[in-house]
């Protein structure tokens, strides 16, 4: 399940009237000449994401890059950081099964380069995907009210 990390409702709209990822992204360090739409992978061993709201979609679209952390833009300063980028989420969960692995490999480089682990959290997977990407919006998820767009559009709605 992909999880996007589009929280304006007017995202979120144009998402499920449009079948696609918002028009208007970000910019990734990896990628500093493209504009990305950012978004968590979530299983039952990636279990964590930060965003209190969103929708929850399918692409047959590849991703830009997929990380097994939302840390990556501090892992992008360390020598060696492409042992966490990834073409997709299959090849990252065979390096990385599970979110407690790749914590640990994460934590393991940001000692050996800085003396400390990473105080931040929770750890989340991050799939980039270009602006426009088309998807299936399949459910919408969160803490602000999206119950009107959920009824409107005929989506559940996952608090």
């Amino acid at each position: 399940m992909i999880l996007s990390r589009e929280t304006d409702k007017d995202g979120v709209v144009y998402s499920i009237e449009k079948q696609q990822l918002p028009l208007k992204g970000h910019i990734s360090k990896l990628f500093p000449y493209k504009m990305v739409i950012f978004a968590t992978y979530v299983s039952e061993d990636y279990p964590d994401t930060y965003d209190d709201s969103g929708f929850i979609f399918e692409t047959d679209a590849n991703p830009v890059f997929v990380c097994p952390t939302d840390h990556f833009n501090l892992l992008i300063q360390y020598p060696g950081f492409e042992e966490f980028v990834f073409s997709s989420i299959e090849e990252m969960l065979e390096k990385f099964p599970t979110l407690e692995i790749a914590s640990e490999a994460v934590n393991k480089r940001r000692i050996e380069k800085e003396g400390y682990i990473f105080s931040l959290g929770p750890y989340c997977s991050e799939v980039a995907f270009d602006t426009g990407t088309p998807v299936k919006v399949l459910a919408l998820f969160g803490g602000k009210d999206l119950s009107g767009i959920s009824n409107k559009y005929n989506l559940p709605l996952y608090k």
